[in-house]
């Protein structure tokens, strides 16, 4: 699995990352908005995976009535039940499961609005033989919504190292955008398993669910490789200064 997924709180908001799509639109990626007060990241094990979850989300999501905008166990629920029931009527999902996370990200609807998380999952609880074949049942689990926090899956270690060093509550989405894409980018470079795309979307109170488009992503590019050289530029200053080039030099040479 080459996917990274990244779920960022920021100064009055919140940002999701991923490298893990399959095709060249939004929909196309792990990235779902939910809601225009709600979105989420999908977290599959396989990368068709991904094409599976997408199509059987979109179908449920669509059917959705009643919950309001934003996030909340009755959203969780009603998003769980039907795809329990899309499961349930398409029997090839017996012998082809599909396990996988859906973390929602959302802004509460009770006041003060604050940003919560809520965790499902679907898992492979028990395997049948039947008629020398395999069958597998699965089972959803919901947590309770909890405070929306940072969010690392996948192949995100050295991501997850960076982004840790920055105290979220005091950086700018701007920023965090621009940090969050130079850290999936080091990543790429690093290891030539992970997917070369990414994807960003945001959610705040005040512009809801807003995807991160073409032309901004170029434009972080950009700030990203000027912030690369800048703090690449720091780190040689900084051995300079203290006399330590010489000394690694004659290290490296033994």
């Amino acid at each position: 699995m080459g996917g990274v997924y990244l779920g960022l709180p920021s100064d009055g908001g919140y940002l999701f990352v991923t490298n893990d799509t399959f095709g060249a639109t939004e929909q196309e990626g792990a990235i779902v908005r939910i809601n225009q007060l709600c979105g989420a990241l999908i977290v599959t094990a396989r990368g068709s995976f991904l094409i599976r979850v997408r199509e059987v989300l979109d179908k449920c999501l669509s059917g959705l009535t009643g919950p309001e905008e934003g996030i909340s166990l009755g959203l969780a629920e009603a998003t769980v039940t039907a795809l329990e029931k899309e499961f349930q009527e398409k029997p090839h999902f017996r012998k082809n499961p599909l396990p996988f996370l859906l973390l929602l990200v959302g802004y509460s609807s009770k006041e003060p609005f604050s940003l919560e998380h809520i965790f499902i999952r679907n898992r492979v609880v028990d395997t049948l033989e039947k008629d020398g074949d395999k069958e597998y049942l699965t089972r959803f689990e919901i947590q309770q919504p909890t405070h929306a926090t940072q969010l690392f899956y996948g192949h995100s270690e050295l991501t997850e190292y960076l982004l840790r060093q920055v105290t979220s509550n005091n950086i700018t989405s701007e920023m965090m955008k621009v940090l969050a894409y130079l850290a999936l980018r080091e990543t790429q470079k690093i290891d030539d398993s992970v997917f070369p795309r990414i994807l960003m979307a945001t959610l705040s109170r005040d512009r809801g669910f807003d995807w991160v488009r073409a032309e901004e992503l170029h434009r972080l590019s950009d700030l990203a490789e000027r912030v690369d050289r800048m703090l690449t530029g720091k780190i040689s200053s900084f051995f300079t200064s203290f006399g330590m080039g010489c000394e690694i030099n004659q290290l490296t040479e033994k």
